[in-house]
């Protein structure tokens, strides 16, 4: 199923608030201390909030991540700056995503009522820097994008061709696993936690499985580090797994004369692995509960 993430964010912002959350805009947070009451956030204009725990979600940029374990490793480049968009185009409806290892560079699609929403995965070998790719003359990008592709299907051919712009750039970065995720009132969630390459299309995915376990933690363990301890022992071996598949097919995706024939001879293996392990990435289901534990008693007020 293909779903604009616009759509996810208002979704989620809608029933979070109709739930009583509380969000606050231009708030960039600059310094997390630990104090009696639990944790206090400071941010960029002054203000300061007291919390019984933080939880990062903030992404592979982490602030939340920095400020507690400025010796965490930092997200490297990977050679690779995707981009894509949705195209009106004259093409069949595809029953699945079409993918395709092209001669310079790796491109996805699937098309529903002549609507095709592509991406491709652009080689760049040095790193662009933060707004370099902020301001793109669409004209020059797109024309760039179409000369990688020349050589590859028809398919992908058309759909570059009634493409007139791309919704952004975004250079792809890898990081290492991280050896800590939690302390007793701060806990790292998604990519703050565990980034994984896009390749796997798996990013969302398992940010949305942390809100879920790490909220049925919460709920049966009294104490934040608790309910961070198990969350992570829980989510550990199932995203770093993911992140590894991910790093391997990404590797595939950088072309070179020599690697493109080596991918070639060995990719009907490497697809072999990548459908079973596809079928355990989508085959996941949430675990119910620990049947041992009791629920969480309500706080008094």
């Amino acid at each position: 199923m293909v779903l604009r993430r616009a759509r996810l964010h208002a979704e989620v912002a809608e029933r979070a608030q109709a739930a009583g959350a509380t969000f606050l805009f231009n708030a960039r947070l600059v310094e997390l201390r630990t104090v009696p009451q639990g944790v206090e956030a400071v941010f960029a204009d002054g203000r300061t909030l007291i919390a019984d725990a933080v939880i990062g979600a903030d992404g592979i940029w982490s602030t939340v991540r920095r400020l507690t374990w400025p010796e965490a490793p930092r997200p490297s480049y990977t050679g690779i700056v995707d981009c894509g968009s949705w195209t009106e185009v004259d093409l069949p409806d595809t029953a699945r995503q079409q993918m395709y290892f092209g001669h310079r560079a790796f491109f996805g699609y699937t098309v529903n009522d002549k609507v095709a929403f592509w991406f491709t995965n652009v080689p760049r070998h040095y790193e662009p820097g933060r707004s370099e790719l902020t301001d793109l003359d669409q004209d020059d990008w797109m024309a760039s994008i179409r000369r990688l592709h020349e050589l590859d299907p028809a398919p992908v051919q058309a759909i570059l061709n009634a493409a007139r712009h791309t919704l952004g750039a975004w250079p792809l970065y890898d990081m290492s696993s991280l050896d800590n995720w939690h302390n007793e009132r701060v806990c790292l969630i998604g990519d703050a936690a565990h980034a994984v390459s896009p390749s796997t299309g798996q990013g969302a995915s398992l940010a949305i499985e942390d809100a879920a376990v790490l909220a049925r933690w919460m709920q049966h363990e009294t104490r934040p580090g608790a309910a961070f301890a198990g969350f992570t022992e829980e989510r550990k071996a199932r995203t770093e797994k993911i992140a590894r598949f991910g790093r391997q097919v990404g590797d595939r995706k950088v072309s070179s004369a020599a690697g493109n024939v080596f991918r070639d001879l060995t990719l009907p293996m490497f697809l072999r692995i990548g459908a079973k392990a596809t079928a355990e990435q989508y085959g996941y289901r949430v675990p119910n509960p620990p049947a041992h534990r009791a629920p969480r008693e309500k706080a008094h007020e």
